[in-house]
C-alpha cells in the first residue's frame, strides 16, 4: 500500500499500542494520541526502535477535555491536509464517577471512550474525505454482550446510581451505534467506518481496578496477546476497502441484532452527542 497517515488514540498501551505497532511495521506514518506525555514519548521512542520506522510520533490528546481535542486537531491540520486512518481506542476506567468538561458533566468513561472520539472524528472528517479511501476504526467489545444493553445515553450526565460496569457497557454501545450512523452519513464518500472486538490484548487499564480485581486482571493480561490482528486488518487490508457500517470479530463480520430499532437509536445518540460537544 502507499504510505498512509494514521492517528491512533490510546496508543500508549493495550489495543491502541498494538495497532500502532502494526501500522508502524507496515511503514505508515503513525501519530500516537494520548494524554500521558511521558508515556507517549517513551512509546514513540520504543516503536521507532522496534520497527525502524521514524514516522512514529506522539502528540498529546486528552479526550475528556474538548479544548484538548480541538487543539490536537488544529495541530494535526497545520501539517496535514489528509488523513487515511483514524483508529479510536482510548478508554478510561473509574470506580467513582468523575465529571468532565463536556455539557452536563458526563462521566469520564463515556467522555474518553466515546464522546471525545465523536468530537475528534467530526473535526477530522474533512481530512478523512481528502484522504479517501480512508477508514474510521473503533474498538468496542463483544457484539453479543453489547447488543443486550439498552440505549440510555442521557444517564451519562446523571450523578446517581453510578456503576463502572454500566458506564463501560453504555460506552461500548455508544461506540457501536456511532459507527453505524457515521457509516450511513458519510455514504459513498470514500470514508468507511467499522467497529470491532479486539480479543484478548494486553492492557494497563487493570491498574485502575480495585485491589481485589487486580489479581485476576493481571492473570488475564499474562495470557493476552501484544498484537491486535483484527484492528490492524480493519485499518489496512485492501479486501475491505469499501466495507462500512459493520461489526467485526476475528476479522469477520458478525451480526448485531438488539431488541430495538438500531437506526433510530443511532440517530438519537448522534443528536445527543452534538448537544454534549456543541458541534454539529
Amino acid at each position: 500500500m502507499e504510505r498512509r497517515t494514521c492517528i491512533v488514540t490510546g496508543g500508549t498501551s493495550g489495543v491502541g499500542m498494538a495497532i500502532a505497532r502494526g501500522l508502524a511495521r507496515a511503514g505508515h506514518e503513525v501519530i500516537i494520541a494520548a494524554r500521558d506525555v511521558e508515556r507517549g514519548q517513551a512509546v514513540e521512542r520504543a516503536l521507532q526502535s522496534e520497527t525502524g520506522n521514524r514516522m512514529v510520533t506522539y502528540r498529546p490528546l486528552d479526550l475528556a477535555e474538548p479544548r484538548s481535542v480541538r487543539a490536537f486537531v488544529a495541530d494535526f491540520l497545520r501539517d496535514h491536509a489528509a488523513l487515511h486512518v483514524l483508529s479510536n481506542n482510548a478508554a478510561d476506567l473509574s470506580l467513582t464517577r468523575r465529571e468532565t468538561a463536556y455539557r452536563y458533566g458526563v462521566d469520564s468513561i463515556f467522555a474518553v471512550g466515546y464522546l471525545g472520539h465523536f468530537l475528534l472524528t467530526q473535526l477530522l472528517l474533512n481530512a478523512l474525505r481528502e484522504g479517501a479511501p480512508s477508514r474510521v476504526v473503533t474498538v468496542a467489545g463483544k457484539a453479543g454482550l453489547i447488543s443486550r444493553v439498552r440505549p440510555d445515553f442521557e444517564s451519562a450526565g446523571r450523578t446517581e446510581r453510578y456503576s463502572l460496569l454500566a458506564a463501560t457497557l453504555r460506552t461500548a454501545l455508544a461506540k457501536t451505534l456511532f459507527t453505524f450512523e457515521l457509516a450511513r452519513r458519510v455514504g459513498d464518500s470514500g470514508v468507511t467506518a467499522n467497529v470491532f472486538h479486539p480479543g484478548m490484548v494486553r492492557s494497563s487499564l487493570a491498574h485502575s481496578l480495585p485491589w481485589y480485581l487486580r489479581a485476576p486482571a493481571r492473570l488475564a493480561v499474562a495470557v493476552a496477546s501484544a498484537e491486535c490482528s483484527t484492528g490492524v486488518f480493519l485499518c489496512l487490508d485492501p479486501s475491505i476497502v469499501s466495507v462500512s457500517g459493520r461489526f467485526f470479530e476475528r476479522r469477520r463480520v458478525v451480526t448485531f441484532h438488539p431488541r430495538y430499532d438500531t437506526m433510530d437509536a443511532a440517530r438519537r445518540l448522534w443528536e445527543t452527542s452534538e448537544t454534549l460537544v456543541g458541534e454539529r
